[in-house]
């Protein structure tokens, strides 16, 4: 589990001074940790996963940051967004199974955040 201060939830990075031109690094450590937070909580603990449409713009723009930030934060730190989405959607089906055991597979997916079965069933096979 992850334990998030309020401040961090409305912070952005768009910090001059958080951009770095050194090293080829695009964030400092500190503006990568703040916005891996920011992500985790927006898609984790508010469980917006949930919502099938989740893409990287929207994410962004409910962070008040760019999609270019992100990828950052994805490539450095969490794997591909579509990764981590559907990981987070797949341990919730998990858990909506033992809660409904007679649930369809389209009740699951629906429910779990995936488009469809087959996105579902695609996700549970490559995680």
């Amino acid at each position: 589990k992850y334990m998030f201060m309020s401040h961090y939830a409305t912070e952005v990075c768009k910090c001059p001074e958080e951009v770095l031109k050194k090293d080829n690094a695009l964030l400092s450590d500190e503006a990568l940790d703040r916005l891996e937070m920011q992500v985790r909580e927006y898609i984790c603990e508010k469980q917006k996963f949930l919502n099938p449409k989740l893409n990287k713009t929207e994410l962004a723009r409910e962070l008040g940051t760019n999609r270019t930030y992100l990828t950052t934060v994805f490539s450095e730190r969490l794997g591909s967004f579509y990764s981590f989405v559907n990981k987070q959607r797949v341990e919730f089906a998990r858990q909506y199974i033992k809660e409904h055991p007679k649930a369809t597979q389209q009740e699951i997916a629906l429910n779990s955040g995936f488009g469809s079965v087959k996105s579902y069933t695609r996700a549970k096979q490559t995680l």
